[in-house]
C-alpha cells in the first residue's frame, strides 16, 4: 500500500512539471497562424473582385521570416505587409480575388513561406 501511495506522489509531483514543459515548447521556435486562413465570402457577380485582409501572427518565441507569398493563379494578387515578425507580432496580407469570368464555386490559395520549421508552407484560402 505505501508503495502505491508514494507513486501517486511522485506523479502529482513531476507530471505538472512534464506538462509544463510540453506547454512551454510546444511553440519553440517560429510559428505561423492565422486567426481566419479561410475567407468564405459567399455569393458574389462575376464581375466584381472580392478584397480581404488575411491576418497572420507569430505565436513562436523566435523571429518568424516570411520569404514568399504566392497565389494559386493570376486572378489572385496578394500584398505582404511586414516580412519579419517577432514573437506575439501581427502583420496582414491584403489579398483581392477578381471573379471576372468566374462561374460556379471558387477556392483560390495563397501560399506562405516561412522559416516556421513546423508549416513552412501554410495556406490561405478565398472561397464562395
Amino acid at each position: 500500500m505505501k508503495s502505491t501511495v508514494d507513486c501517486l506522489a511522485v506523479v502529482r509531483w513531476v507530471l505538472p512539471i512534464v506538462v509544463g514543459l510540453f506547454v512551454a515548447t510546444a511553440y519553440a521556435g517560429p510559428a505561423i497562424m492565422s486567426p481566419a486562413p479561410v475567407f468564405d465570402f459567399g455569393e458574389m457577380d462575376n464581375s466584381q473582385k472580392v478584397l480581404h485582409d488575411f491576418v497572420l501572427k507569430n505565436v513562436g518565441d523566435e523571429p518568424l521570416e516570411i520569404s514568399n507569398v504566392k497565389t494559386s493563379c493570376g486572378c489572385t494578387v496578394a500584398k505582404l505587409e511586414n516580412k519579419t515578425l517577432e514573437p506575439g507580432e501581427e502583420t496582414k496580407i491584403s489579398a483581392t480575388l477578381n471573379l471576372k469570368g468566374k462561374q460556379g464555386n471558387q477556392s483560390k490559395k495563397i501560399t506562405v513561406f516561412s522559416n516556421d520549421p513546423e508549416a513552412p508552407s501554410f495556406y490561405l484560402e478565398f472561397k464562395g
